[in-house]
């Protein structure tokens, strides 16, 4: 399990009134939703997805999907979407949102390669809509919780459990810098900006920046 993961799930666990746990998936369950999608999930998802089944972090404002029996699930989000006029691309498996109907995704290309990367989609329902936000989902998870624990002037023990660095830290009023906590959580991230309305990528653009991912995890056929 990814050091990062296990750092998220403990300051989850600091701050549980803010959230809604479900209990982890098992291995076979994992492996299902593997061989229905066609694609192996990267191993840091599988361990995140083995602690907790899906997530509502900071009342709502991070959603994170559950893996299958839901209407709106990991193996059903992208049909879904794409059923309501979204352009979600073949590659993009949709595993969660920001509360607010803005979904985001792992890119798991087919056939296998590596893969992994967090895509955001903006509701702008046309093909230029979307952003590379990370390169995995518990360097954005890490990014996103970092910023809501500033915002909301979380107590110092989940701030240190998260180990945001003390520059990061803001004063009392101040909103926090996401793009700074991004660049802390997920260095070597592709492109500065990781908002999918500043952003603008086509599905082809996407394709394009996500021809060789510059991480993370290595997808192959599941087993």
């Amino acid at each position: 399990m990814s050091q990062t993961v296990e750092r998220l799930i403990r300051t989850w666990e600091l701050t549980s009134d803010l959230h809604e746990l479900p209990p982890g998936a098992d291995a076979a369950r994992v492996h299902a939703v593997e061989r229905s999608a066609g694609r192996r999930l990267p191993e840091s998802i599988v361990a995140l997805y083995r602690l907790v089944n899906g997530a509502s972090l900071f009342n709502g404002n991070i959603r994170l999907l559950p893996l299958d029996e839901a209407e709106l699930c990991v193996t059903s989000a992208s049909a879904v979407y794409r059923s309501s006029s979204w352009s979600i691309p073949d590659e993009l498996i949709l595993v969660g949102d920001n509360g607010a109907g803005d979904p985001f995704g792992l890119w798991l290309p087919d056939p296998p390669a590596e893969g992994g990367m967090v895509v955001e989609a903006g509701r702008m329902f046309d093909a230029g809509s979307f952003a590379v936000a990370a390169t995995s989902l518990d360097r954005y998870l890490q990014a996103r919780t970092a910023y809501y624990l500033l915002l909301i002037g979380a107590d110092t023990a989940a701030l240190d459990t998260l180990q945001i660095p003390h520059e990061l830290r803001t004063a009392g009023g101040d909103e926090p810098d996401y793009l700074r906590l991004l660049d802390w959580a997920d260095p070597e991230r592709p492109d500065s900006t990781a908002d999918p309305y500043e952003a603008g990528l086509d599905v082809a653009a996407l394709r394009s920046v996500l021809a060789t991912p510059c991480l993370p995890d290595p997808g192959g056929p599941p087993s």
